[in-house]
């Protein structure tokens, strides 16, 4: 019946999913995470829902987190990252150890300093140390979801007007 409508849903879902994985590419090596990011049209007694779905800690990538901030052992103060929402924060639960794991293991060991006598870090101190400075730092606000979706957004009013027309005179 609404099918010019449905046509610039699809339109819309397809455009968002395709900028936010590409987004999450540029700012992230978590393939996982691109390949969660989809949306679908639906119909519904009201109309047409376009909801959209990802792994969960991609709302915490996309908005960002804000640390706990605090002194370090030298005595100076943790520098925190830029977070635009308030929506996440730590404050007392740290970030799951085993997600440094995996960065470590795909940075393939570009990362991992040497102590003093040139040997390397152990990979579990390293996983602590990057736990500790996520927890204290935050994570930095991406919006590799939001603003797609956003921009897709302004686009997608024009078009459903216009849509919506062309469906009215068809029925006409």
């Amino acid at each position: 019946m609404f099918v010019n409508v449905e046509k610039e849903l699809f339109d819309f879902k397809n455009k968002v999913q395709k900028n936010a994985r590409r987004n999450i590419k540029k700012k992230s090596s978590s393939r996982s995470l691109q390949q969660s990011v989809k949306g679908s049209v639906k119909k519904t007694k009201k109309g047409f829902e376009v909801p959209f779905e990802m792994l969960e800690y991609g709302m915490y990538v996309d908005q960002g987190v804000k640390g706990k901030g605090g002194k370090k052992a030298d005595g100076t103060s943790w520098k925190l990252k830029k977070v635009t929402t308030k929506s996440f924060r730590y404050k007392k639960k740290k970030p799951p150890i085993k997600v440094f794991d995996k960065w470590i293991v795909k940075s393939g060991g570009k990362m991992v300093p040497r102590n003093e006598k040139k040997q390397f870090t152990s990979r579990r101190s390293l996983k602590f140390a990057l736990q500790k400075h996520v927890f204290h730092t935050g994570l930095k606000t991406t919006l590799f979801f939001t603003r797609p979706f956003e921009r897709q957004l302004k686009i997608l009013q024009k078009n459903l007007y216009d849509a919506f027309g062309k469906d009215i005179l068809k029925l006409l």
